[in-house]
């Protein structure tokens, strides 16, 4: 889908990655089935600084270990957690890829860390 910057966004973003303009879309559910480990680093009080790092399945609803609810673009290869905080004072969950400018969620600029992706 496209933005009125230009950006082009997935069918389930609520910000655009290339300018953070909302996006006023609901994400949808997704068929995709992979195998990987958990990219969480949300923790009661704070962020950890390692990942849960337990076996997930796109198929799977949450994470067996932490509860993180799966999404499919964690099995996208250079994939991360955003680091950022949503609206609503909570941090924020959702998965960057590369190429990525701002988080879909929560508007975040992403900063291009090569180590990272």
């Amino acid at each position: 889908m496209l933005c009125d910057c230009g950006g082009s966004h997935g069918e389930g973003a609520k910000f655009c990655p290339e300018c953070g303009k909302k996006t006023g879309i609901n994400p949808g559910p997704t068929s995709t089935v992979a195998r990987g480990c958990c990219p969480n680093t949300a923790s009661p009080g704070g962020r950890s600084p390692e990942l849960c790092g337990a076996e997930i399945a796109s198929t799977q609803r949450l994470c067996d270990k932490c509860g993180w609810v799966v999404d499919p673009k964690a099995f996208r290869e250079g994939s991360k957690m955003c680091d950022g905080v949503l609206e609503e004072n909570t941090l924020c969950v959702n998965i960057l890829i590369r190429g990525n400018k701002f988080c879909s969620d929560c508007g975040k600029k992403v900063e291009q860390d090569s180590t990272r992706f």
